[in-house]
């Protein structure tokens, strides 16, 4: 049974303030009856059923629907309506028969009830025919049947029509009119909406929905309040009895990833494209690389010494040091070197030479551009000679003290793969893994937001 006792639903609206969609609607609809609501376009029926079917939540007043009140007790309300309307729309990706299997999971039907309740509906409708068909080449009667057969499919006690017969042919609709009687029949409690006044005479009740307000303010309200309602009406399959299945979730991957593999754009645009461009990309990226490191090698990159000159050991080594240029001394190495004019600088500590000899401690400064390809050549022959200086007189110094050299490098360090190639191709393949995962968001592949919504 439905029985609503002073509805009430308010909306805000920017410019006019509040909007009073439903103003204080009561009536009583029992089962085994069809109870039609009927007003002109903009009068509020279809907020009053949304509030019934729990999809909206009324400003004021009560409704009780097969027994459950319908804000405090909204989920059990869910498990006993069916709610149907032309505006219902369906997945088109999916078959008749997926997009029925998949709200009857949203009902947390089990597998083997679902797959009788499916057969019985189908046989009963007329829709074996085409029950493996997409949705999307189905025509507007067959669509409606789909809608009739998700509605029906967890068995409710409560069947809501909301206009279902607008825009439908003269069969379709005479379809949806002895649906609506077998319900009746069958004791269920139905009330649906409409304004067309042939479809009122075959109802066994009625009851005429208006506004005190003039029709014109009403049709603004209609629409003032509609993209409120459309926003919040997915609240119907967010909060569902049934929790979403992973089976689900790869139905609607498989077909969305099936559906645009197939299409000749999608195989040109996301998968034929990318795997052209980024080896080319890839190479021409390499090309430019290896030109610039070429052009920096065979440059004779200017260096700057700086101090030494209580030092003219390593001073006139340096100067005679292939692949560098030495360039006067200048206070300003640093604006020299951000500008480019020379590559790198050096900085000899005072006493080099004695230190080096004595076997002190010191600290060789290199300046360079950090990034820049010819500034890192030059700093790089600067640090090779200090190297191999530093090299030189670590054997003398062993030498002279009749010492073999690896008592200062007692070992070497090296590195050696011990992973087998399997493991080597698994990494491989999974830095691919990100390339496949954009695929399938680019080619469509998603889950519909609502499954996970639990606002």
């Amino acid at each position: 049974m439905i029985e609503a006792q002073g509805l009430v639903k308010k909306f805000r609206d920017k410019t006019r303030g509040e909007v009073r969609a439903v103003d204080g609607v009561s009536f009583r609809c029992r089962p085994g009856e069809i109870f039609g609501l009927l007003g002109a376009n903009g009068a509020g029926k279809t907020t009053t059923l949304r509030i019934l079917a729990t999809i909206l939540t009324p400003s004021a007043g009560t409704a009780i629907v097969a027994g459950y009140d319908v804000t405090r007790q909204s989920q059990k309300v869910r498990s006993s309506v069916g709610f149907l309307s032309t505006a219902t729309a369906l997945y088109g990706r999916l078959s008749a028969r997926e997009m029925v299997e998949y709200f009857g999971r949203l009902h947390g039907l089990d597998e083997t009830t679902l797959r009788q309740r499916i057969d019985a509906i189908f046989e009963r409708l007329g829709m074996n025919d085409f029950r493996d068909r997409r949705c999307d080449a189905l025509s507007t009667g067959m669509k409606q049947k789909v809608s009739i057969a998700r509605t029906l499919v967890h068995d409710p006690s409560v069947m809501i029509f909301d206009e279902p017969t607008v825009g439908l042919d003269v069969m379709a609709a005479r379809t949806i009119i002895e649906f609506i009687r077998e319900c009746r029949d069958r004791g269920k409690t139905v009330i649906f909406s409409t304004h067309v006044m042939s479809e009122v005479g075959k109802t066994l009740r009625s009851h005429r929905h208006h506004s005190r307000r003039p029709l014109a303010r009403r049709r603004n309200a209609r629409r003032s309040a509609a993209p409120i309602q459309q926003a919040r009406s997915g609240r119907y399959l967010r909060r569902g009895r049934g929790t979403v299945s992973l089976r689900n979730i790869g139905i609607v991957y498989r077909k969305e990833l099936i559906d645009s593999l197939r299409d000749q754009r999608t195989l040109i645009s996301m998968i034929a494209v990318p795997l052209l461009l980024v080896p080319l990309l890839t190479i021409g990226l390499l090309v430019v690389m290896v030109r610039q490191v070429g052009e920096a090698s065979e440059e004779v990159p200017k260096v700057m010494i700086l101090g030494g000159e209580d030092s003219p050991n390593v001073r006139a080594e340096l100067e005679k040091l292939q692949g560098v240029k030495i360039v006067p001394e200048n206070s300003d190495y640093t604006e020299e070197i951000s500008n480019k004019r020379i590559r790198a600088a050096v900085e000899i500590p005072a006493d080099f030479d004695a230190k080096l000899s004595a076997g002190e401690p010191m600290s060789v400064k290199i300046y360079m551009y950090q990034g820049e390809l010819k500034s890192g050549f030059g700093a790089n022959r600067l640090e090779k000679f200090f190297r191999d200086l530093r090299d030189r007189a670590i054997r003398e110094r062993l030498e002279a003290r009749h010492l073999p050299e690896n008592m200062v490098r007692p070992f070497d360090i090296k590195q050696q793969n011990v992973a087998s190639r399997e493991k080597v191709g698994g990494a491989l393949i999974g830095g691919l893994v990100p390339y496949f995962i954009i695929l399938l968001c680019l080619t469509g592949a998603m889950v519909p937001g609502h499954v996970f919504d639990r606002r």
